[in-house]
């Protein structure tokens, strides 16, 4: 079994911000968690969160690739 870390988890992935004319972007990773609470919203993606981690982060909310 994976270890139980961001990089191994479904959640985890490519992060680009602090966007600046002309200049670009950083790049980092980011675990992207959807809420599934109430089934009956038409657009899920509104309640959905992003937190910048790092590979070896670990959560409670670990969920493997497969």
């Amino acid at each position: 079994m994976a270890r139980e870390r961001c990089a191994d988890c479904k959640f985890y992935r490519l992060l680009k911000h602090n966007f600046a004319l002309f200049e670009g972007y950083d790049e980092s990773h980011c675990c992207v968690v959807f809420e599934y609470a109430d089934e009956d919203k038409i657009d899920k993606r509104k309640d959905s969160f992003v937190i910048e981690c790092c590979e070896d982060d670990f959560c409670e909310m670990f969920t493997p690739w497969n």
